[in-house]
């Protein structure tokens, strides 16, 4: 379902698209899925929780706080450029998928969110220094950083999302006030 739905688009593919590339049978598909929208959110759900994983395993690697910020949306930018057929997937086809897909999408969306509000948290514990950022702040930034992606990912075949990374480390770094954090500065550029 990714493959199809980030090559051949989630409107256009058919269940019979779907069978045919999984190598089954339509009666197990239909065993196991409503129809093509609940494959897709399926399918979905898997893949965000695999890239919320990546995200804050980018957090936890990195030397603080702070530069865990940093490192997790270098880490999404990372997984989605290494992924550019199912970034195109989840990121583009949600918003082609119907109601309940975009559901799913702003469901995800919060997870992410709720990801960097939890370690801005831990930010401010060790630099008090820092000021709170509010949720709708972070939604914005969330939904700014993938309207970079939606661009370069509709634009060409072949996107350079790590080579958004200087701008998505600057415009993180200012949401999330990070200015403040010695040394932090140089690794936001």
């Amino acid at each position: 379902m990714a493959e199809l739905a980030g090559t051949k688009g989630i409107v256009e593919l058919t269940i019979a698209d779907v069978v045919r590339h999984a190598g089954v049978a339509r009666r197990s598909f239909y065993e196991l899925f409503e129809d093509k929208v609940d494959c897709f959110i399926a399918t979905y759900t898997l893949n965000a929780q695999i890239l919320i994983d990546h995200t804050a395993a980018g957090m936890r690697a990195a030397d603080g706080p702070a530069e865990g910020l940093l490192a997790g949306m270098q880490a999404y930018l990372e997984r989605l450029a290494e992924f550019p057929v199912y970034a195109r997937a989840f990121l583009l086809e949600p918003l082609r998928a119907g109601a309940p897909a975009l559901e799913h999408r702003e469901r995800i969306h919060g997870e992410f969110v709720d990801l960097f509000l939890n370690q801005h948290r831990r930010v401010r514990k060790v630099h008090p220094e820092v000021e709170k950022v509010s949720r709708n702040s972070v939604i914005a930034l969330i939904g700014g950083i993938n309207e970079l992606v939606y661009g370069e990912l509709s634009r060409t075949k072949h996107p350079d999302l790590n080579g958004l990374r200087p701008e998505v480390l600057s415009v993180t770094s200012a949401v999330l006030r990070l200015s403040r954090v010695a040394g932090l500065a140089s690794r936001a550029k």
